[in-house]
């Protein structure tokens, strides 16, 4: 089964996992390969230390070329994907596994508006958040976070 990143989850039981592709790749398939795919990757893992350590020495060794922005210039740099990880154990008879999670369980928080959103959804459960923040430095353009009387102080 592959996972795809970026479209909504459903339920189901676990299962295991053949192979995870990042939208860079799959937002390109044809409509008739989408229909087959049904998860959404979270970017949420677990797994021994050994194995861990094993699978990122040969990822190494597959990166992938990717056109980025930097200083206003398009520049072709190489990224690993964890997300290789799971194809490259299951080739290799190794279990990747996963499990299910409403997608409230599992968004990230990237924006000052996905941090709104997800202290609205975790007010809804437990009641008022506690306050967030996330700072790189003290500059401009730094995302700060808080409740809802502002400040983070």
């Amino acid at each position: 089964m592959e996972i795809l990143e970026g479209l909504p989850g459903r339920e189901a039981e676990s299962e295991r996992v053949t192979g995870i592709v990042e939208w860079k790749y799959w937002k390109d398939f044809p409509e008739e390969r989408l229909s087959r795919l049904k998860y959404c990757n979270a970017g949420v893992y677990a797994a021994g230390k050994a194995t861990l350590l094993k699978y990122m020495d040969l990822m190494e060794q597959r990166p992938h070329e990717v056109s980025k922005q930097q200083n206003g210039e398009w520049v072709t740099i190489k990224e690993y994907f964890l997300t290789d990880l799971a194809e490259m154990m299951d080739k290799d008879g190794l279990l990747a596994g996963m499990t299910t999670a409403a997608e409230e369980e599992v968004s990230g928080v990237d924006t000052p508006q996905s941090l709104e959103a997800a202290q609205k959804l975790y007010s809804r459960a437990v009641g008022p958040p506690a306050v967030f923040a996330a700072a790189s430095g003290g500059g401009k353009g730094d995302v700060i976070g808080g409740n809802k009387k502002g400040g983070c102080g």
